[in-house]
């Protein structure tokens, strides 16, 4: 485990990654953090999942936690799939959040209008789905008991 955790943090830690990340989570955060906003991009979200046959198995979006590996790669997934309902808020309520928004939500409307984050997201995600998918992985029988079984078994 200590090793995939060396290779997701080369992979994860490159600084392009890093500020993706952060910016899923600075707009998950807000979005959760604020009863409007979650209101408007809930809205966004259903009016999607109803109409949109490519957005059929949308979910909602999901926050990282550090000592979970594929929340990242979740939080990515669930940010990029909702692309289109962040921005439906930010055209449609841009001018309220400027007005009356607080810090965050301001924030997250430049996220949404942010073109170089929505291309890095949709480059880094790919290369998180691998790491997901190991981590979902059922571990092999012998290292979930023990690890010297696996080392005497011929």
């Amino acid at each position: 485990m200590h090793g995939f955790a060396l290779i997701m943090g080369s992979v994860f830690g490159h600084k392009v990654a890093v500020n993706v990340i952060k910016k899923c989570q600075k707009l998950v955060t807000s979005t959760k953090s604020s009863n409007k906003l979650k209101h408007w991009v809930h809205e966004e979200y259903l009016t999607l999942k109803k109409h949109s046959p490519k957005h059929k198995k949308l979910t909602w979006l999901v926050q990282a936690a550090t000592t979970r590996f594929s929340s990242t790669y979740n939080c990515m997934l669930s940010v990029q799939q909702m692309e289109v309902a962040f921005k439906n808020v930010a055209d449609k309520h841009q001018a309220e959040i400027i007005k009356d928004g607080t810090a965050p939500q301001k924030a997250m409307l430049e996220i949404i209008r942010d073109k170089r984050f929505w291309r890095d997201l949709e480059s880094y995600t790919p290369l998180a789905e691998p790491f997901n998918q190991a981590c979902l992985a059922p571990a092999p029988r012998c290292m979930a008991a023990n690890v010297s079984c696996c080392l005497t078994m011929q």
